[in-house]
C-alpha cells in the first residue's frame, strides 16, 4: 500500500502517515471490505465533533464580552484569560479539521484510483456505486464552519491586513469588532466611552505593536541609548541630587580619628518631571489600498515607525519642550562653545572639536558620541592633527572592528535633523545616557477617519503614540580645579 499512495502522490509519508492515524485503504479487489466505511465515518465524526466544540467555544467568548459590556466595563483579568484560552483551543481545533480534511482527500484519490474499471465507468451516482467523487478544496473550506487559525499575537484576527481593516469598517460602521476590544484595559475604556473614529481609537494588537516599537528602538536606533522609562501616566518624575560630590552642601564624606563622631549631612534632591506629549502618524489609504491586506499591511507597518521615530530624533536634537520633548540644543545644562578667533563661515576646526570634547564631564566622554550635518563630514574628512598632519576623522571600516566613523575615538553619526553648517548644532557632542526619555507603556493606538480625505475617496490611519524627553541636567558642572564649566552635551556656536 505504501508504493501505491508513493504511485498516486508521489509521497511515501502519506502512506505512514494513513496508518499511523488507524485509516484503512481499500487495496485492488478488496471491494467488499467495510473498514474504508468506518474510517471515513470515524473521521467525519471527529471533525463534526471538533465544529461543534468550536461553536460552544465561540458561544463562550460572545457572552464573555457580552457580559463585559452589559456591565460597561472592559474584560476583567480572569476574563481576558478565559478568552485567549478559548480561541488558542479554536485555533488548534481548526488546525486539526484541516489535516483531517486533507487525510480525507488523499484517500479519497487513493480509492479512486483503485477502483475497478466496470465501477470506473458507472456514474458517480448509480446504484451500488460506493466511492465517493473527490471533492474540490475550495468547496471543503467554505462548507466547513472552521475559520482561518487564529494568531493569538493579532488578538484572533487573521492578518494585520485583517485587523487594518476591521478598524476602518468601525469608523464607517459606527459597529466595532469585539476583537479590537482586547488588549489595554485603559483604551478599551476609553472606546467605549468615546466616540469610534473620533477621539476614542483603538489599541493596537501586540503583534503589530511590537513590530512598530522594534522598529522605533531599533537596536543600533539612539532612542536606546537614552535612559528610558516607560509609565502608564502623564509624566515621569525623576528625583536628582544636584550638588556634585566636590561642593560643600548635600551629603558629605569625612576623615575621622578613632572614636570620633563624624557630623551628619543630608542630600538635596532636585525633583524634574518629564510630561509625556502625544505625537501622531497619519497614513492615507485609498479604497483600494484598503482592499488588499498585503499592501496595507507594508505602507503601515513601514511608514508608521519611520514616521514616529523621525519626529522623536528631530525633538531630541532641536524641540522646544512644547508639547513635545525638549532638545539638547534648547537645553539650559547644555554647554555653547565659541568659534575661533576670525574662523570663517560656515566652517569646523580642529580646535572647535578639541574644545567640544573638553567641554564634556569627564564620565560623560567614555559614552560620548558624536551627531553631524552631513555638510560637515567634509569639513573633518579635511582636517589634520597640527604637526604631523595625521588625519583627526577616521572613516568606518578603516580601523579593526570600527563600524562608525570615530572622532576623538568616539563614534560619529551624520543625523539629517542637524541644523545646518554654520549653525548651532551642526556638530554636537554628547552622552545620551543623560537624556530622559519616557515612553507609554501601552504602546501605540490609533483609529481610522473616512471623513478626512472623503472628497478624494481616502481614509487615514492615525496612530497615537505617547513620548516624553529633556536633557537630566538643567545647568552646566563647574569642576573644584577649573574654570570651565562642563556639561552631558556640547554644541558650538555660530560661525556665520
Amino acid at each position: 500500500m505504501a508504493r501505491q499512495l508513493s504511485t498516486f502522490l508521489g509521497l511515501e509519508a502519506a502512506a505512514a502517515a494513513l496508518f499511523a492515524a488507524g485509516v484503512n485503504v481499500r487495496l485492488e479487489g478488496d471491494d467488499e471490505n467495510p473498514t474504508e466505511d468506518t474510517a471515513f465515518d470515524n473521521q467525519s465524526a471527529v471533525i463534526l465533533k471538533h465544529e461543534a466544540r468550536i461553536t460552544e467555544l465561540r458561544n463562550f467568548c460572545e457572552s464573555i464580552v457580552a457580559k463585559a459590556d452589559a456591565d460597561g466595563r472592559p474584560m476583567s483579568e480572569d476574563e481576558h484569560e478565559e478568552f485567549t484560552g478559548a480561541t488558542t483551543e479554536i485555533a488548534h481545533l481548526e488546525a486539526d479539521i484541516e489535516l483531517r480534511q486533507d487525510l480525507q482527500g488523499v484517500r479519497r484519490k487513493a480509492m479512486a484510483n483503485n477502483t475497478p474499471a466496470d465501477r470506473r465507468s458507472a456514474p458517480a451516482d448509480a446504484p451500488g456505486n460506493t466511492v465517493d467523487r473527490p471533492a474540490n478544496r475550495s468547496e471543503q473550506k467554505r462548507k466547513s464552519p472552521a475559520q482561518a487559525r487564529i494568531n493569538p499575537g493579532l488578538n484572533g484576527f487573521e492578518s494585520r491586513g485583517h485587523f487594518f481593516n476591521a478598524v476602518a469598517m468601525a469608523a464607517m460602521t459606527g459597529q466595532a469588532d469585539q476583537r479590537l476590544m482586547i488588549g489595554n484595559r485603559k483604551n478599551t475604556q476609553m472606546v467605549a466611552q468615546e466616540s469610534i473614529g473620533a477621539k476614542g481609537g483603538f489599541p493596537v494588537v501586540p503583534d503589530i505593536a511590537n513590530e512598530i516599537m522594534k522598529k522605533v528602538l531599533s537596536e543600533n536606533s539612539l532612542l536606546q541609548r537614552c535612559a528610558i522609562r516607560y509609565t502608564e501616566k502623564a509624566e515621569v518624575v525623576d528625583f536628582l541630587n544636584p550638588d556634585a560630590p566636590w561642593e560643600s552642601s548635600g551629603i558629605q564624606a569625612q576623615w575621622l580619628e578613632e572614636r570620633q563622631k563624624g557630623s551628619r549631612s543630608s542630600p538635596n534632591t532636585e525633583e524634574i518631571k518629564t510630561p509625556l506629549n502625544k505625537l501622531g502618524a497619519f497614513v492615507e489609504v485609498t479604497e483600494e489600498v484598503l482592499g488588499d491586506n498585503a499592501q496595507i499591511e507594508s505602507m503601515i507597518t513601514e511608514d508608521a515607525p519611520d514616521a514616529i521615530f523621525d519626529s522623536i530624533i528631530q525633538a531630541l536634537i532641536s524641540g522646544d519642550g512644547v508639547k513635545k520633548p525638549l532638545g539638547v540644543l534648547n537645553a539650559p545644562g547644555t554647554v555653547v562653545i565659541a568659534k575661533e578667533t576670525s574662523q570663517d563661515a560656515g566652517t569646523v576646526n580642529y580646535q572647535n572639536v578639541q574644545k567640544l570634547y573638553n567641554g564634556l564631564y569627564a564620565p560623560c566622554q567614555r559614552r560620548a558620541e558624536w551627531h553631524i550635518n552631513q555638510d560637515v563630514q567634509p569639513e573633518l574628512e579635511n582636517m589634520e592633527f597640527p604637526g604631523d598632519k595625521s588625519p583627526v576623522y577616521l572613516p568606518g571600516g578603516s580601523l579593526a572592528n570600527a563600524g562608525h566613523d570615530k572622532l576623538k575615538n568616539r563614534d560619529v553619526f551624520v543625523q539629517e535633523h542637524c541644523p545646518a553648517l554654520g549653525t548651532p548644532g551642526d556638530i554636537i557632542a554628547g552622552d545620551w545616557s543623560k537624556y530622559r526619555l519616557a515612553l507609554q507603556r501601552d504602546g501605540v493606538s490609533q483609529d481610522y477617519s473616512m471623513h478626512v480625505l472623503f472628497e478624494r475617496d481616502m481614509g487615514v490611519f492615525r496612530f497615537i503614540f505617547r513620548v516624553g524627553g529633556q536633557p537630566m541636567w538643567k545647568v552646566p558642572v563647574t569642576l573644584p580645579n577649573s574654570a570651565t564649566p562642563r556639561a552631558a552635551f556640547t554644541v558650538l556656536a555660530e560661525r556665520a
